[in-house]
Parts: C-alpha cells; sequence; structure tokens
C-alpha cells in the first residue's frame, strides 16, 4: 500500500496514505487523552472506626484529605464512599466535602441520612464536581456531623475491609 517508495529519508512520504492514517489515528487518540478522567489523588481511612458525636459539631474524617493543584479552566470530580452505622436507638447527621478550613460545603457534596436501629450500617457515596477558573493549590476534605437529636453518635467504619475512599479527578474543561 502506499506510494512507490523514494530513496533517501525522510520516511513516511508526505503522499503515503498508511502514514496519513496513521497520524489520523494518533491525533484522535490525543484528542480522546485528553477527555479522559485521570485520577488526582487518593485516600484510603480512617484507618480504624471513628465515632462522630451527637453534639452538631462538623469533624474531620482522620485521614481523608487531599490537597492538589488544579489547572486553570479545568472541572474536577469528587467521590467519598464510606460505611456509616450507629450503635444507638436512632442517629442522623450529614455528610460533605469541605473547603481546607473546613467552613464551606462543596456544592452538591452535602448529604444527609438518618439510621433508625442500633447496627444499621449503610454504604454512603457522594459525588459532585467543581469548577477551577483559576488554578492553584486546592484542598479537599471529607467531615461528618451528628445531630443531637435524636442523639445517637454516627460511626464511620474504618475497618481494613470495609474501608473509606476519597478521590479525586480531573475530568475535563470547563
Amino acid at each position: 500500500m502506499g506510494t512507490t517508495p523514494k530513496l533517501g529519508l525522510p520516511y513516511p512520504e508526505p503522499t503515503d496514505p498508511v502514514a496519513a492514517g496513521a497520524n489520523a489515528i494518533r491525533d484522535l487518540a490525543l484528542a480522546l487523552d485528553a477527555q479522559t478522567p485521570r485520577v488526582i489523588g487518593r485516600v484510603f481511612g480512617p484507618g480504624a472506626d471513628q465515632n462522630i458525636p451527637a453534639n452538631g459539631a462538623t469533624v474531620d474524617v482522620t485521614g481523608m484529605t487531599l490537597t492538589w493543584t488544579a489547572v486553570a479552566g479545568r472541572r474536577y470530580r469528587y467521590v467519598w464512599n464510606t460505611n456509616v452505622t450507629t450503635l444507638g436507638a436512632t442517629a442522623a447527621g450529614t455528610l460533605s466535602i469541605v473547603n481546607a478550613a473546613g467552613s464551606a460545603y462543596i456544592a452538591g457534596s452535602y448529604r444527609s441520612l438518618t439510621l433508625d436501629h442500633s447496627g444499621t450500617m449503610i454504604i454512603a457515596q457522594i459525588e459532585t464536581v467543581e469548577d477551577f477558573p483559576t488554578g492553584g493549590s486546592v484542598t479537599r476534605k471529607c467531615a461528618a456531623t451528628a445531630n443531637p437529636s435524636p442523639g445517637g453518635e454516627l460511626i464511620l467504619i474504618g475497618t481494613y475491609t470495609r474501608n473509606a475512599i476519597f478521590y479525586v479527578e480531573d475530568v475535563g474543561p470547563i
């Protein structure tokens, strides 16, 4: 296939259809690669069960913090999966992804939950995206709150068989 070879370099010849097809495939692969989500960072935790007292205070989840450099004009997706239980008769609270100071929830990352009897366990997942028109260092962390009413504390399961995961992906341009 292709044109009659000429002696000398460079090869492939500019009119070679096979080389042109290979270049088109390479260009397509590069374009798709730019759109494929890339995991920026991930952590597993908390490493041991973590009790969240039923006092209404927001508590950082041990070890569930990620810091990375955001690229301007990109969108990032956060995913947090965890197992939650209670030893009280009833417990209610929230799980969320917050900024470094713990003072602001990331839009779409706030999840309310209620466990209606002791020993109930749920697998909770929070997933949301955030746009970064400008780049820079970013820290996001997982946080939990147990409500004073009905009064049961939440327990985030941290055994090696039920570890939580928190990860960040670059999912493409804004």
